[in-house]
């Protein structure tokens, strides 16, 4: 399900980080962790995985600010922000009840959630046409341990595209889980690279250290089932995707 979100400044300090999305992410889950301990959740482990910690969004819209690039921080003149940001759950009673009116901090910023408004679902094809809206960012490993950012021209995105999206889908059906090799099935799977790819870089706290992300937006189709398409517009496509990297929007 996907919302517009409209965020409302609460307090006169109007910083917040430059790379807000950890924070923001880390909001939203502990918001939802709260609502399903209140109502109870029969499988913890399930909600924890497929529900608070999948969901992607997009760029804040400030109505004011300015960036102070020397401090990584964001001033927020206004009182205003919106945003859209999605779950792969269809349960829009719980989200709307769970996020409209409350509070989260953003580096010196509180914003209480003023408003939280449903957008039509997105009927999915085999072929579908998207445009980056926030970086895709994926990974390879070499022998040694050591990973590198993919490009979207280098020749292994492809497979690592197909891989990531299979097994986060594999994830809510833990009786295929311990399948291998994964790239030999959906063997319909094509990605195309529509536009030249542009390199954006972040510098994420995590966990009390600083890491260094990098990703890329492009347009590029896709044909794969229905279902792969819906993960990765719903949840984001690539890693990182809870902290708002994937976030794409349909343009054919």
């Amino acid at each position: 399900m996907q919302f517009k979100l409209k965020l409302r400044k609460i307090k006169e300090s109007g910083f917040l980080p430059l790379n807000y999305r950890y924070g923001f992410t880390q909001a939203v889950s502990d918001l939802l962790e709260k609502a399903m301990a209140y109502h109870g959740a029969a499988d913890p482990i399930y909600f924890r995985n497929q529900v608070s910690k999948s969901f992607t969004f997009d760029n804040f819209k400030f109505d004011s600010y300015e960036i102070h690039h020397q401090e990584e921080r964001i001033l927020h003149r206004g009182k205003e922000l919106s945003l859209e940001i999605r779950f792969l759950i269809q349960d829009e009673a719980f989200i709307k009840k769970t996020l409209l009116g409350q509070q989260i901090e953003l580096g010196e910023s509180s914003y209480k959630i003023s408003g939280v408004q449903s957008v039509p679902p997105i009927d999915f094809g085999d072929v579908m046409v998207y445009r980056c809206i926030c970086p895709i960012s994926l990974v390879a490993s070499s022998g040694s341990g050591s990973i590198s950012f993919l490009s979207p021209t280098d020749q292994k995105f492809h497979k690592s595209f197909k891989v990531n999206l299979i097994k986060r889908l594999l994830q809510s059906h833990p009786e295929v889980s311990g399948l291998r090799d994964l790239d030999q099935y959906c063997p319909e799977f094509q990605f195309q690279l529509l536009t030249e790819p542009k390199e954006k870089g972040f510098n994420i706290k995590a966990n009390g250290s600083f890491q260094n992300v990098i990703g890329y937006q492009f347009d590029f189709q896709l044909k794969a089932s229905p279902v792969l398409h819906e993960l990765g517009f719903y949840e984001g496509f690539g890693l990182q995707h809870s902290m708002g990297l994937g976030f794409v929007e349909v343009i054919a």
